[in-house]
């Protein structure tokens, strides 16, 4: 795992954040400001392919945030079956839950390629979270909303599986 200090003080490479971070759904509620807020407390770093990033029951510490690459999350069931619940790519984020709740990894996060991130760990979220509230307040929303779709997706999910059990 390679840290990108260099980068991240550079107007160029903020304004290539600014840019991937405006056309994601967690973060197109937020403007300029306050986004260039937001990358000042994350970290970057690019992740060889195949690097497990945490594994299901870890305890949590970072919130993760792809600028490139591609990152396959997954459960393992009955202690051999790997099960893929999804596969993410640039504007994709991972790790939220264990942010919100505290819980142990629910799943594996796993790099398939080359992967650049950004990460912000859970002490550095709860201090933009006091520091700037209006932010906070924003994202926090924002989580509730995908939370919320994530689970009616689910709802259905079920749903159809109780369906074809008849």
């Amino acid at each position: 795992m390679t840290l990108n200090n260099s980068q991240s003080n550079d107007s160029d490479r903020n304004q290539y954040l600014l840019n991937h971070l405006k056309n994601t759904y967690l973060f197109n509620i937020f403007n300029e400001s306050e986004l260039l807020t937001i990358i000042s407390f994350c970290e970057e770093y690019t992740i060889p392919a195949q690097t497990i990033m945490f594994e299901e029951g870890d305890i949590p510490d970072h919130f993760y945030i792809i600028t490139s690459g591609r990152v396959r999350v997954y459960q393992t069931i009955r202690d051999k079956e790997n099960i893929t619940i999804s596969l993410l790519e640039q504007g994709d984020y991972f790790g939220e839950m264990s942010l919100l709740d505290g819980f142990p990894r629910s799943a594996t996060a796993c790099t398939e390629s080359e992967t650049e991130l950004l990460s912000m760990s859970f002490a550095r979220f709860d201090e933009l979270m006091q520091k700037y509230k209006n932010i906070g307040i924003k994202w926090l929303w924002t989580f509730c909303r995908i939370l919320s779709a994530r689970l009616r997706d689910t709802n259905e999910k079920y749903k159809s599986l109780l369906g074809q059990e008849k």
